[in-house]
């Protein structure tokens, strides 16, 4: 959502298919962002307790990422992410 003085808000759910640390299978994320001014924003993601499948069972996880409009038109961002396995 961009608010009329130009700040953004998203939410979102994303579900990931691929491999960490060798191990295979899917996950699915939830963020939150937001952006003070147009081309510039940053956020938070979780992962879903219980969403991992594979492989992936039991992954657990957060993160952060950034993204800014670059001056010659294209998207920059950058990422975090830390993440454990459940026991």
């Amino acid at each position: 959502m961009v608010q009329p003085d130009g700040s953004q808000i998203v939410a979102g759910v994303e579900r990931i298919v691929g491999t960490i640390d060798g191990r295979s299978g899917s996950f699915v994320l939830t963020c939150y962002g937001y952006g003070d001014r147009p081309g510039a924003g940053r956020g938070f993601w979780t992962v879903v307790p219980g969403s991992g499948t594979g492989e992936l069972a039991g992954l657990r996880g957060r993160g952060a990422f950034t993204v800014a409009l670059g001056p010659d038109g294209t998207w920059r961002a950058e990422d975090s992410f830390t993440h454990w396995f459940d026991k």
